[in-house]
């Protein structure tokens, strides 16, 4: 008898446990998306500050897109007061080959704003070098908004005049004849 409510009392405390651990799984999934929608009308508002308060939390509940929520911290740190915070963050997104080749431009601007100049020629060239290879064609990249196609159309230019910075302020190399 003893071993029977035993068992029972087993049973209902395992089938507590796992309601209870679905339950919390349901409303992480629900915060999650709020975060995610959040921080997107953030981003698209131009509201970073906002949008980083939603992704900086996402970037450490979902670790397996964590480089996604890397490279948009990075680009929101970037729009901010905060440009140096943003290389930890897109150095991340950059070593996933699951990011977009776009965080290229966005690193090679951090390095710039660091005064890298040597890492942001190196990031910008790939960058470039890629956007004249696909064009504005994104059809095969997972995620890439409206937005990036429209900034893509633009940039070019834009990369060439930061490329052009990186040479102005790198140390100009002595050459010396020899006789």
């Amino acid at each position: 008898m003893k071993s029977n409510s035993i068992r029972t009392y087993f049973l209902i405390c395992s089938s507590a446990l796992i309601l209870g651990t679905q339950a919390n799984a349901q409303q992480d999934a629900a915060y999650i998306t709020k975060l995610e929608n959040k921080s997107h009308k953030a981003y698209l508002a131009k509201d970073y500050h906002t949008a980083l308060n939603c992704l900086l939390p996402l970037d450490t509940l979902v670790s397996y897109k964590s480089h996604v929520y890397d490279y948009w911290i990075g680009i929101c740190l970037l729009s901010t007061e905060n440009k140096l915070g943003a290389i930890p963050y897109l150095e991340h997104a950059q070593r996933s080959k699951r990011t977009s080749f776009v965080v290229n431009y966005y690193l090679g601007r951090a390095y710039l704003f660091a005064g890298r100049y040597e890492e942001a020629k190196k990031f910008l060239n790939i960058y470039a070098r890629e956007l004249n290879r696909r064009g504005t064609k994104f059809e095969e990249e997972k995620v890439v908004s409206e937005s990036h196609k429209i900034h893509v159309e633009k940039t070019l230019t834009d990369v060439y005049g930061l490329l052009a910075e990186c040479e102005a302020n790198l140390p100009k190399q002595v050459l010396t004849s020899s006789r």
